[in-house]
């Protein structure tokens, strides 16, 4: 920052409190009035004839626009200093009212589009010797950017009539702001990268400078570069409590502002399948409890973790195995947002019934004469009968079609029909027959009727 002093044109041509000694050997009346001057700053005197006074302000020609009033950390010192200012009359009833640092004889204004204003009013001294009194201010330069204006018009009340003077000081308003963004980190272990532009400066340049941290010792910077498009700070970690990041941005004019940003980071959230067991079950149960079970199986998958994932079964629609026997595998895939697919399978199976197994009697014949009665062709015939038997399959059936009896032993014959069902089996019929052969003829043979008399023999 630059320095200036300024005084007021209105006192260039009449400053003889400086001049004097150009004139002490042209004029004589200017020596005495300078010896009857000094003679009166030594006394203490008030009364201080028609002397002007004459201000300079000291201070930045340049600054930087603050935040917000709240914001000290641009607040710049201005110096005044008057020249034949005259006492502070303690008897002025603004001194009664008026902190003991504000001079009433000086009064400042403010012009321009930053809202400058006085924050404080720091030191104030009059020293009666030189007749010169200094302020100090602390300014507040304003959040806008432009300029400023500060006005001192300052009345010496000493003199008579009292004389004034007038001066300012412009000062130049820079300012900057940031903008900042990062892409959001949507996976345990991605990175992220943080986008920075800066704002106002009036060549368009900025240095940009990430701030070290513990994630990120090394910090980077970016010297003297236009932010279109936005500077990028990549490959930054997260974490699950957030790691704030912060970016210093400095305008040409060198202005700075900080921006930040807090980058999280999901926790990690695997894939966990939970794939079904694989199921056995016996042909022999139900149809609905068969298909009951296969539901339930399917059902039974499901999943734990990972980020907008979807599942996908193949096949799409799961048949069920045959009712008799048979497996059906279906494979669930799980994809995820933050991970590789993740795969499982399953079988369902329907064991085979066991084997039907059946027993047929076969056709039989007899004679007749094989039996001595009917007791005894019934015996046989129901022996024939228990013959015909069905086992294994799932609860088995079989069984005559009608009930027969037995022939007749002297001769007959029985055709069963025996059919045998299961779940698993195709119904099979089984005839046989039963047959009692008739006995052969009986053949008798007579002697014809005989007439003989007694000679003959």
């Amino acid at each position: 920052m630059k320095n200036s002093t300024l005084f007021s044109k209105e006192t260039s041509f009449k400053d003889s409190f400086y001049g004097c000694c150009e004139s002490f050997q042209r004029n004589f009346k200017f020596l005495l009035f300078f010896v009857m001057l000094t003679t009166s700053f030594m006394q203490g005197v008030n009364a201080q004839g028609t002397l002007v006074p004459a201000c300079n302000i000291i201070g930045d020609l340049t600054r930087c626009a603050a935040t917000g009033f709240s914001d000290t950390s641009q607040d710049m010192i201005i110096t005044i200093d008057v020249a034949r200012s005259g006492p502070l009359s303690t008897t002025n009833p603004l001194l009664t009212t008026l902190p003991g640092n504000i001079n009433p004889n000086f009064v400042y204004t403010f012009t321009g589009t930053s809202g400058a204003s006085i924050r404080q009013y720091l030191s104030l001294t009059y020293n009666p010797i030189t007749n010169r009194t200094t302020q100090t201010l602390q300014v507040y330069p304003g959040a806008s950017t432009s300029q400023f204006n500060l006005q001192l018009n300052v009345t010496n009340i000493g003199s008579s009539p009292n004389t004034f003077c007038e001066c300012s000081k412009s000062v130049s308003i820079s300012k900057v702001a940031a903008t900042s963004s990062f892409s959001p980190i949507e996976c345990f272990g991605q990175l992220s990268t943080l986008s920075v532009a800066g704002q106002f400066s009036d060549v368009g340049l900025y240095t940009f400078t990430l701030l070290p941290n513990a994630a990120f010792p090394s910090g980077v910077v970016f010297n003297n570069v236009s932010n279109s498009p936005p500077v990028q700070f990549p490959n930054l970690p997260g974490s699950v409590a957030g790691i704030t990041y912060v970016v210093n941005v400095e305008s040409a004019e060198g202005c700075s502002i900080t921006t930040s940003q807090t980058i999280f980071e999901p926790a990690s959230n695997p894939v966990v399948l939970n794939c079904p067991t694989p199921r056995i079950i016996s042909a022999c149960e139900s149809t609905n409890a068969i298909n009951s079970a296969f539901n339930n199986w399917l059902a039974s998958f499901s999943h734990t973790g990972g980020t907008n994932s979807s599942v996908i079964i193949s096949p799409a629609q799961p048949i069920l195995p045959a009712l008799c026997g048979g497996s059906t595998t279906v494979t669930w895939t799980v994809r995820d947002q933050c991970g590789e697919p993740q795969t499982c399978s399953s079988t369902f199976e329907i064991t085979p019934a066991p084997a039907v197994v059946v027993t047929s009697s076969p056709n039989s014949t007899t004679n007749a004469c094989s039996y001595a009665d009917q007791a005894a062709a019934d015996a046989a015939y129901n022996a024939w009968l228990a013959g015909f038997t069905a086992t294994g399959g799932c609860q088995v059936a079989g069984g005559f079609t009608s009930e027969q009896t037995a022939p007749a032993y002297c001769g007959g014959t029985r055709t069963v029909t025996y059919v045998v069902s299961d779940k698993c089996y195709q119904s099979t019929t089984y005839t046989r027959t039963f047959e009692i052969t008739p006995a052969p003829a009986v053949v008798v043979t007579s002697s014809p009727n005989s007439s003989t008399n007694a000679c003959s023999y």
